[in-house]
């Protein structure tokens, strides 16, 4: 039961936490760009960190709330 509480702090410290939602962020901006996803679709929580992601992929065209000027076809 304790290893669980441990666990469990791990997982909701702000560290912990913020290396989640980077890396959660780097996944939203790779299905941005292949076209599977838009960033509408991304949690608020996460839009920042997807913002970013998709600019450092050169890619930050994509970081735009409309669905129809966010498509792969437009982004080229």
């Amino acid at each position: 039961m304790r290893m669980f509480f441990y666990i469990v702090t791990i997982l909701f410290s702000r560290k912990e936490r913020k290396y989640m939602f980077e890396n959660l962020s780097i996944l939203y901006a790779q299905l941005i760009i292949r076209g599977k996803r838009t960033f509408k679709s991304v949690p608020a929580k996460l839009k920042p960190y997807v913002k970013q992601a998709l600019i450092d992929l050169d890619a930050g065209e994509l970081a735009i709330e409309d669905e129809a000027q966010a498509t792969p076809s437009n982004a080229s």
